[in-house]
């Protein structure tokens, strides 16, 4: 993928959002659009470069107005599309930062951390950050892309915090992965189940077992106590038997 070399232009590259591979479906999508986006031809292609809004209203909106969809735009989108392809959660379509953990909660990933995964580091003074906004609008007016903003209110007013992101089927509606995608998901639904499952399994067997090094106590009247009186009982029969039985000694 090529480029203009300018001050506010860079070479676009592709990055995957971790270094385990993607699910199948994620990948042959990945591909899928690489493939189309390079030769400038295809339906996916197609579909992009004729309906691609125009994003420069005042208000950020996305107008009625379409243009082409230049050879720096189409890298540039591409790059979008990977990057959140590469990032999305394959259960649910939602954009984050996978768990360190098994069985954690996804982070949401911001403007800037998505920027990084398309294009690398943002250059100062250029219009790198501005560039993925444009694409993340033009996305989410396509509906391929769902944006909720969010604004809590502080004790400096109304602040808005990271957006949540989800990844609609379009994308792979597009690429004629429908079918898989629903397959894939089902399957990762049900190991998650699973893994949910013994980590409930496990921590009930941990929370029940005695500790090591320790013995049951046994309390008063207890089997230990039982026992002994068990022992005892006849002991002192014997003894009594003894006391009883008149001697055989000779006079």
């Amino acid at each position: 993928m090529t480029v203009a070399l300018g001050h506010s232009y860079r070479h676009p590259r592709p990055r995957r959002a971790s270094r385990s591979p993607p699910p199948r479906v994620l990948s042959m999508a990945i591909g899928r659009y690489c493939l189309e986006f390079e030769s400038r031809r295809g339906p996916i292609w197609d579909y992009f470069a004729a309906r691609v809004p125009a994003l420069y209203n005042a208000d950020g909106r996305a107008g009625d107005r379409r243009r082409s969809l230049r050879s720096d735009g189409g890298d540039s989108l591409l790059c979008v599309i990977v990057a959140l392809l590469s990032s999305m959660d394959l259960r649910r379509g939602f954009v984050g930062r996978p768990p360190v953990e098994q069985g954690g909660l996804w982070h949401r990933r911001g403007v800037r951390e998505l920027f990084g995964f398309a294009f690398g580091k943002p250059v100062p003074g250029a219009l790198s950050i501005r560039r993925i906004e444009r694409w993340l609008r033009a996305l989410t007016a396509l509906g391929i892309l769902t944006t909720n903003q969010l604004r809590v209110k502080t004790a400096r007013g109304y602040e808005s915090k990271t957006a949540i992101r989800h990844v609609s089927d379009e994308l792979f509606r597009l690429a004629g992965m429908r079918e898989q995608l629903a397959r894939e998901r089902r399957e990762a639904f049900q190991r998650a189940e699973a893994a949910r499952a013994a980590r409930s399994i496990e921590r009930m067997r941990v929370d029940g077992q005695t500790p090591s090094g320790t013995a049951p106590t046994v309390k008063d009247g207890g089997p230990a106590e039982a026992g002994q009186s068990a022992r005892a009982g006849p002991t002192a029969v014997r003894e009594l038997i003894q006391r009883i039985r008149p001697s055989r000694r000779r006079s």
